[in-house]
């Protein structure tokens, strides 16, 4: 491919992602780290035990049956570690859902921790 090709799709490139980051302000700021890890999720009706899809100081990936809308606030409990009798709290802002196979994926971003939970989270990320 000559140079000028070449540039032409780099340049398209970037613009692809500027829209993107423009469309979702929330994706890739931080690292997201695929990681499979409890998590309890409670929202105004139900309570729901079940796993991370991955992982970021920004935010979290998880799965349950039932589809929440953009905007949505839940309280999360994240478990660091398997037998963890301490798990993480925050409250979150779902921000986007996507249908699956075995129920719906939803990106959700911190909002505020309760006590310690962003300083022990930020470790344990900073870990891998």
């Amino acid at each position: 491919m000559d140079e000028t090709k070449q540039d032409l799709k780099d340049s398209a490139m970037e613009e692809s992602n500027e829209q993107a980051i423009q469309k979702y302000p929330y994706h890739r700021k931080y690292v997201r780290h695929k990681v499979r890890m409890k998590v309890d999720v409670e929202e105004a009706k139900n309570s729901y035990h079940t796993w991370t899809h991955n992982v970021s100081k920004d935010g979290v990936c998880f799965e349950i049956p039932d589809q929440l809308d953009p905007g949505r606030e839940v309280t999360l409990w994240i478990y660091l570690e398997k037998s963890s009798s301490n798990p993480v709290q925050s409250r979150c802002k779902v921000v986007w859902h996507d249908k699956s196979p075995s129920g719906t994926r939803h990106g959700a971003q911190f909002l505020f921790f309760a006590s310690d939970g962003k300083k022990r989270l930020s470790e344990w990320l900073d870990s891998f």
